[in-house]
């Protein structure tokens, strides 16, 4: 960063600042400890995402999983459903794949980042709508 610790510092606050003056931002990001997730309501057109490091256990509520979203004992990659949510994103893959985008399931690692202890592999970012479908896709 070119401005130093204090234009950083600041560039952080503003940052903060306009975060929390979106609705849902402080409540989203304050689940970020386990997982996150949208919440749009009952009645809504829109549907909920869910948001994990890596996995989850499909047959407990998102409430009860602690460290099973970061070291689940199973990977949910064929994973189809998981109510209430349209979509589950999670951060990395537990074995190496190649992220698929049409799957319930989207991953945004393809597993070969940590692989025998190495960085290697892409990261991929995904932008998605509000019912869960991906608007633009990116890897690198």
């Amino acid at each position: 960063f070119q401005g130093g610790v204090i234009a950083m510092n600041k560039w952080t606050h503003q940052l903060r600042q306009n975060i929390q003056h979106h609705a849902g931002h402080i409540e989203f990001f304050n689940h970020l400890k386990t997982a996150a997730y949208t919440q749009y309501g009952k009645h809504s057109m829109h549907k909920d995402i869910a948001f994990v490091p890596a996995g989850l256990h499909p047959h407990y509520s998102l409430n009860l999983q602690h460290d099973l979203l970061c070291w689940p004992e199973t990977d949910i990659h064929e994973l189809t459903a998981y109510q209430p949510f349209a979509r589950i994103v999670r951060g990395q893959a537990l074995k190496v794949t190649e992220p698929e985008q049409k799957r319930f399931v989207l991953t945004l690692d393809d597993g070969k980042c940590m692989d025998a202890g190495r960085m290697d592999g892409s990261l991929y970012a995904a932008c998605l709508n509000s019912t869960g479908q991906i608007l633009e896709w990116f890897s690198f």
